[in-house]
Parts: C-alpha cells; sequence; structure tokens
C-alpha cells in the first residue's frame, strides 16, 4: 500500500485537540478542511496521526509546566475551582476527596493516614508499662491494661 502524504492541515488541527480538547472533526470543522466526519474518523484510527497527537499534547504539556506563574498556590486555587463545581454537580463524596488533597497540598494535613495511639507516651512510659503488665501477667492469666 503506497504511502500518503498527511495534508496540511492534520497539524494544526492535533494542536487544537491538544490544546482546546476538540475531537478531530470539531477541529477540522474550525480550520475548515474539506473533509467528512467518516475521513476524520478514519484518519483518527491511523498510527501516524495517533503519533503527531501525542506529539502536540507533549509539547502542550511542556509548554504549561514552563509557565513562571505556576505556583503551589495555582494548584490549590485549581483544586477550589474543581471543588466548587463538583459540589454544585451534587458529586459530593468527590469533592471530599479534592478537599482533602487541598489540605494536603496546603500542608495542614500530612500524608500519613495512621492515626497513633501511644502519641506523647516516651521510653520511659512504656518501660514502666511494660513492667506493670508483666508482673500483672505473672500473677493471674489475664492481664488487666491499666487505666
Amino acid at each position: 500500500m503506497p504511502v500518503t502524504p498527511e495534508p496540511e492541515f492534520l497539524q494544526p488541527a492535533a494542536e487544537l485537540m491538544a490544546r482546546e480538547g476538540l475531537t478531530l472533526a470539531e477541529a477540522l470543522t474550525r480550520l475548515q478542511a474539506p473533509l467528512t466526519k467518516e475521513q476524520a474518523a478514519k484518519i483518527y484510527k491511523t498510527k501516524s496521526f495517533q503519533g503527531l497527537l501525542r506529539s502536540e499534547r507533549l509539547r502542550f504539556y511542556a509548554e504549561v509546566g514552563r509557565d513562571p506563574e505556576w505556583s503551589r498556590k495555582t494548584a490549590i486555587g485549581q483544586l477550589l475551582v474543581c471543588i466548587q463545581n463538583l459540589m454544585a454537580e451534587g458529586q459530593y463524596d468527590k469533592a471530599a476527596e479534592v478537599i482533602l488533597k487541598a489540605t494536603k497540598v496546603e500542608g495542614w494535613l500530612g500524608n500519613e493516614t495512621a492515626v497513633t495511639v501511644f502519641n506523647g507516651l516516651t521510653a520511659k512510659d512504656f518501660e514502666s508499662i511494660r513492667a506493670k503488665l508483666k508482673g500483672e501477667a505473672q500473677g493471674s492469666e489475664s492481664p488487666k491494661l491499666p487505666a
């Protein structure tokens, strides 16, 4: 099968898809390309177009990543907007997950999820409790924990 040259409008179409989230048919319509939706669907499935689209997406992500305005506060702001949108849609469970993520980014909550019941006890306290339990275990079969 002979290799057909890529039409000149596929690269701009892939760029529109990467930047604006358009489908190939929408991008081609915006560019006023002379293709039908069926032709666009066939082109979309080709390896060459998928490679072109992947390259355009990576180029776009790299551009966004180099933006000097990007900061921790930007990420928090995006999370807050996500929370508002999810709440407006009634997706409270997803909003709660994003709230938890925002608190971690803000530094209000650590990454650990385990709760320790021994917080504040010193090695001396542990040794005292251990000795008391050993003494009670020797005196009876079921040790009683300190109150």
